[in-house]
C-alpha cells in the first residue's frame, strides 16, 4: 500500500466533489438530517476552488481516499473539512492530512485553527491527539420560535453552565460519558450552577488529598 499526499492540481475535479460529498453525507446521516444531491455540494467545490482554498488529496496507489481543506479568514488560516473514507481509517492517512496542512500553514502563519462539533467526541479525540487544545469561542443561539424539544437536545455543561446542544442520530459515547450526561441533566432539573461548582470543586479536592 502506497500513500501519497498530493496537491489538488493533481486530482480531477470530479474525485474531489465525491470525496466532499462523502464527507458530509456521512456527517449528515450521523446527525440525522438530509444530506440533499451531490450536485449541491459540487457547487461548494467548485465556489472555495475559486476562491482559492488549498486542498491537499491523499491517495492510496493513485486512488484518492481522503483529503483536508485549509481556508484563508481575515488573516487565520483554518483547517476545514478533514475526511478519510471508512474503509482506509486506522492507517495514519488522517494524521499525515493534518501535517501536510500545517506545513503549508507554518510558511504563512503561526497558528492553525479548527472548529469542532461538541457532539462529535472521535473528532475531538483526533485533535487533542494531534496537539489541538486552546478553545477560545462559543457558539451560542436563542431560538426566537420554536425552541428544540427536549428529546432532540442534550445537555452539556461549561464552567457550569448547563447549555444545550442537538442531538445526533449516531453519538459514540462510552458508558462512563453516557452516564455523565444522564446524570447532569438529572442534576439540573433539581440544581444551580453554584450546587454543581460547589460539588465540583470539593470532590476534586478530595480526590487531590
Amino acid at each position: 500500500m502506497r500513500i501519497q499526499i498530493v496537491d489538488k492540481s493533481g486530482v480531477s475535479k470530479d474525485a474531489i466533489v465525491a470525496l466532499y460529498y462523502s464527507f458530509y453525507k456521512e456527517l449528515r446521516s450521523r446527525q440525522g438530517l438530509p444530506c440533499g444531491d451531490i450536485s449541491d455540494y459540487r457547487r461548494d467545490v467548485e465556489g472555495f476552488l475559486e476562491k482559492g482554498d488549498k486542498l491537499f488529496i491523499a491517495l492510496i496507489d493513485d486512488t484518492p481516499v481522503g483529503f483536508v481543506r485549509i481556508s484563508e479568514r481575515e488573516g487565520a488560516y483554518w483547517i476545514e473539512e478533514t475526511f478519510v473514507q471508512p474503509e482506509f481509517r486506522g492507517r495514519g492517512i488522517g494524521k499525515e492530512l493534518v501535517k501536510a496542512a500545517e506545513q503549508y500553514i507554518r510558511t504563512r502563519d503561526d497558528a492553525a485553527y479548527i472548529m469542532v462539533l461538541p457532539q462529535d467526541l472521535n473528532a475531538i479525540r483526533f485533535w487533542l491527539h494531534m496537539g489541538y487544545g486552546l478553545l477560545n469561542t462559543i457558539e451560542l443561539v436563542k431560538y426566537l420560535k420554536a425552541p428544540p424539544k427536549a428529546e432532540d437536545a442534550r445537555m452539556f455543561e461549561v464552567f457550569g453552565f448547563p447549555l444545550f446542544i442537538w442531538r445526533w442520530r449516531e453519538e459514540k459515547y462510552d458508558a462512563l460519558e453516557a452516564e455523565f450526561l444522564a446524570t447532569l441533566e438529572k442534576f439540573f432539573a433539581r440544581k444551580s450552577r453554584e450546587d454543581f461548582l460547589r460539588i465540583v470543586t470539593e470532590a476534586l479536592r478530595r480526590a487531590l488529598k
